[in-house]
C-alpha cells in the first residue's frame, strides 16, 4: 500500500493526537464491556458467564478440561481396547470427540516421554495456554504495528519506546475483554494454542517468512484437517515454499499418528466428518450458518448444551450449509488469486475458513483478534465505508468481542432466535469489511499506476471515532 498526500509529502501516520484518540477508544471500549457485563450479570444473577467473568477466570488461571478430557478418553481407549476409536466412543458411547488422531500427539507423546501423571500434565498445558493469551496480546500488538508500516510503505514511520509500550498495554487490555480468547482459555481448549499459531503465522507472513508460516499451518491442519484449504489457497497463488512446508509438516504428523494408532482408526475419522457435516450443532455458541439454520427451524436444543446428543438430520439445513460453505470458501479462494497475497488476503481466507465450518464455536473466533489487527489500519486509512467507517467498525468489534447471554436466552424460543447468532453477524460484517478494503486498495493501486502523481489516499487515521 502506498499513502501519498496531495502535496507529494508524507503526513505522519501516527501522531500524539492519534494516540490520544486511541486512548479514548480503548477507554470507551473497556467501559462498555464493564457496563454490559455488570448489567447482564446483575440481571442473570451471575457474572461468571459474561465477558468480564471470562476475563476474571483468565486472571485467576481458572481453566477447565474441555479439549483435554475428550482427548484423554480417546487415548485411554486406544491404549486399552482393540476396537475402532470413533466407532466405539463417538458413535457407540456418544462422546463428542471430534478431533483427528493427530491431535492426540499433543498429550500422548509428552506423557509417554516424561511419565507425568495426566492431572499434572493438564495443569502444565493449561498454564501454557495462560501464557499463550499474553503472547496473543503481544503478537497482536506487533501485527498491528507491522501493518501500519506496510500501509505507510513509501514514507517514514517511527514509533518511540513510549508509544510501543503504550500499544502493548492496550493489547493486554483488549485481549482480556475479547471473550472468544478468554473463553477458550476458561474452557481448557486447544483453540487457545491455534489462535496463538494464527498470530505467529501473520507475523511470519508480514516478514515474508513463508516457510515458517507453512510449518505452523501444517501443525494447525493436524488439529483441524479442514485447514488443508489453506494449502490449496497457497497453491492457487503459487506460494510454493508455504505450500511445501505446510504439506510436509502435516504429512509428517499424520504419518506419526497412523504409526501409533493404526490406519483403521485414521480412516474411521472420515465417518465422523461426514456425520458432523450432515448434523452440525444447534446449541447457540455454534456461530455458523448451520447453527443459525438449526435454531431458525427449532431443530434441536439451542439453549442448553447436550453432551451426547446432536440435532436431528434436517435436509434443508444440511444442503443450505453445504451451499453457504461452498460459496464462502470459493469466493475467498478465487478472490484476486493472480495477485501476490498479502496479510489482508491471508486474513480473508482464515476468517472464511472459520465461518464456513458447519460447527464454528464462539471460541473459534479468537482468530478475529489478529485478523482485526491486520485489517484495521487499511480500513481506517481508506475509510472503507466513508463517514460511517468508525461506526461500522465499532458495531462489528462489539458484536464479536462481547458475551451477550441475556440476548440469547430472551430470543431462544422465539422467531427472533437469529439474534443468537450475533457473533456470526459481526464476523460477517468484518468479512465484508475486508472485501471492501481489498477492492478499494486495488482501485487506488490502479489509479496510481496510471498516474503516479495522483493522490492514492490521505495518510491519516480518522480524527474522530
Amino acid at each position: 500500500m502506498s499513502l501519498v498526500s496531495k502535496d507529494g509529502k508524507r503526513a505522519p501516520l501516527v501522531s500524539d493526537n492519534h494516540f490520544a484518540l486511541t486512548r479514548r477508544i480503548v477507554l470507551i471500549f473497556v467501559l462498555l464491556t464493564l457496563v454490559s457485563s455488570i448489567v447482564i450479570g446483575w440481571h442473570a444473577g451471575d457474572i461468571s458467564k459474561t465477558t468480564l467473568g471470562y476475563a476474571i477466570n483468565w486472571g485467576r488461571m481458572q481453566a477447565g478440561w474441555d479439549s483435554w478430557r475428550a482427548m484423554l478418553e480417546a487415548i485411554g481407549h486406544l491404549r486399552e481396547k482393540p476396537t475402532l476409536l470413533y466407532e466405539d466412543i463417538f458413535f457407540g458411547q456418544g462422546v463428542k470427540f471430534q478431533y483427528p488422531l493427530s491431535s492426540l500427539l499433543l498429550l500422548d507423546v509428552p506423557e509417554r516421554v516424561t511419565g507425568l501423571g495426566w492431572y499434572l500434565l493438564i495443569r502444565i498445558t493449561n498454564f501454557i495456554c495462560f501464557i499463550s493469551v499474553l503472547a496473543i496480546a503481544i503478537a497482536t500488538c506487533f501485527i498491528f504495528i507491522n501493518e501500519m508500516v506496510i500501509v505507510n510503505a513509501q514514507g517514514e514511520f517511527h514509533l518511540d519506546a513510549r508509544q510501543r509500550l503504550f500499544l502493548i498495554f492496550i493489547s493486554l487490555i483488549v485481549v482480556t475483554v475479547f471473550y472468544p480468547v478468554t473463553k477458550s482459555f476458561s474452557l481448557g481448549q486447544i483453540q487457545t494454542l491455534i489462535t496463538l499459531a494464527v498470530c505467529i503465522i501473520f507475523l511470519a507472513w508480514q516478514g515474508k517468512r513463508f516457510v515458517s508460516a507453512g510449518i505452523l499451518v501444517g501443525i494447525c491442519c493436524a488439529i483441524k484437517p479442514q485447514w488443508v484449504v489453506l494449502i490449496l489457497w497457497g497453491a492457487l497463488r503459487k506460494q510454493w515454499g508455504f505450500v511445501l512446508a505446510a504439506t510436509l509438516t502435516s504429512s509428517a504428523i499424520f504419518i506419526a499418528a497412523i504409526s501409533m494408532y493404526g490406519v483403521g482408526n485414521f480412516l474411521d475419522y472420515f465417518s465422523v466428518l461426514s456425520f458432523l457435516g450432515r448434523h452440525g450443532e444447534s446449541y447457540y455458541p455454534n456461530q455458523s450458518v448451520n447453527g443459525l439454520l438449526h435454531r431458525l427451524f427449532f431443530n434441536g436444543e439451542n439453549l442448553e448444551w447436550q453432551a451426547n446428543v446432536f440435532p436431528p438430520y434436517h435436509p434443508i439445513v444440511h444442503w443450505m450449509t453445504l451451499a453457504s460453505s461452498a460459496f464462502i470458501l470459493a469466493t475467498a479462494m478465487l478472490w484476486r488469486r493472480n495477485k501476490t497475497p498479502g496479510t489482508l488476503d491471508l486474513a480473508l481466507i482464515i476468517l472464511s475458513l472459520t465461518m464456513a465450518s458447519p460447527i464454528a464455536w464462539d471460541h473459534h473466533y479468537g482468530v478475529l483478534l489478529p485478523i482485526l489487527a491486520v485489517s484495521l489500519p487499511a480500513v481506517l486509512v481508506l475509510r472503507a465505508f466513508g463517514t460511517w467507517t468508525a461506526a461500522y467498525v465499532w458495531i462489528a468489534v462489539f458484536l464479536v468481542s462481547q458475551k451477550l447471554d441475556e440476548l440469547t436466552k430472551w430470543s431462544a424460543s422465539t422467531w427472533l432466535n437469529p439474534l443468537q447468532s450475533y457473533l456470526f453477524f459481526g464476523s460477517l460484517m468484518i468479512l465484508l469489511m475486508i472485501y471492501r478494503t481489498s477492492v478499494l486498495d486495488h482501485l487506488a493501486s490502479y489509479a496510481t499506476a496510471r498516474n503516479p502523481l495522483n493522490t492514492r489516499r490521505q495518510a491519516n487515521f480518522p480524527e474522530s471515532i
